[in-house]
């Protein structure tokens, strides 16, 4: 069994969420933070992801980077989120291998969040 890719600290903006299919809310957060390259490397220099492998993020057409975390998974903060908020999260992934569907990936877990002010941008 895979251990757990940690990030100990990321900035992420809360989009919104839904429920899916299932009932199941889940919570899109757009990945924000200005060193997210870096802290992603351990899933991009993977060579277990060209085997088709699923990422609980995508790249959308505008290119931001967007997350999905279902609801059992944001726990106790999910009361506290507040759409368009800013967040310093620490994030964890759990690698899945679903091996008689043949589905194999990791999914996303917060395991803490806290509000950050922005900083001003300057002009």
């Amino acid at each position: 069994m895979e251990s757990p890719i940690v990030i100990d600290s990321c900035d992420v903006d809360f989009v919104t969420s839904k429920k899916n299919d299932y009932n199941e809310t889940i919570y899109y957060f757009k990945l924000v933070d200005p060193r997210l390259q870096k802290k992603l490397k351990p899933f991009i220099t993977a060579s277990k992801l060209e085997d088709g492998t699923k990422l609980p993020w995508w790249s959308a057409d505008n290119g931001d980077h967007i997350m999905k975390v279902k609801s059992k998974h944001v726990g106790k903060w999910e009361q506290t989120l507040a759409k368009g908020g800013h967040y310093d999260a620490k994030l964890e992934f759990v690698y899945y291998d679903m091996v008689e569907k043949g589905i194999k990936g990791y999914y996303a877990k917060i395991k803490n969040i806290k509000l950050r002010v922005r900083e001003e941008e300057d002009d």
